[in-house]
């Protein structure tokens, strides 16, 4: 999970500090309210600290990034979730067409819950892009 996590943190160009190894999360989290009140506070993470696993807020800065993604061959990605599944498909993706060239992208993940599903199927998402990246 913390593999996965850091690639996430990656994806999002999440700045990584190699002399602490840390990222430093882009938006505030709400730090110890009882000893600060409301106060809010930006933080650096470990990979281990890392909660997009666990936390609805972090994994939908994934998504929204997955899906402001446009491309040449790819369109743009949409992202379909429900109960227990999570769907990741290029816009040129069309069951009843498939579409030889140019390439298009399409997963569906189907797990115990939502957040799991939407998770997983963010990660796969992540390799293929980082794989096309480097083409």
């Amino acid at each position: 999970m913390e593999e996965n996590n850091k690639i996430i943190a990656e994806f999002l160009n999440w700045d990584f500090d190699d002399l602490s190894e840390t990222f430093e999360t882009p938006f505030l989290k709400l730090i110890e309210p009882q000893a600060f009140g409301d106060e809010q506070f930006s933080c650096k993470l470990k990979d281990f600290e890392l909660e997009f696993h666990s936390d609805w807020n972090w994994l939908m800065e994934v998504v929204e990034k997955i899906e402001s993604i446009k491309d040449p061959y790819h369109g743009r990605f949409e992202v379909y979730i429900s109960s227990n599944s999570c769907t990741i498909q290029s816009t040129n993706f069309r069951p009843d067409k498939p579409i030889p060239n140019p390439p298009h992208y399409y997963d569906n993940i189907v797990l115990n819950n939502k957040i799991e599903s939407v998770y997983y199927s963010v990660i796969n998402f992540i390799n293929f892009y980082n794989k096309q990246e480097e083409k």
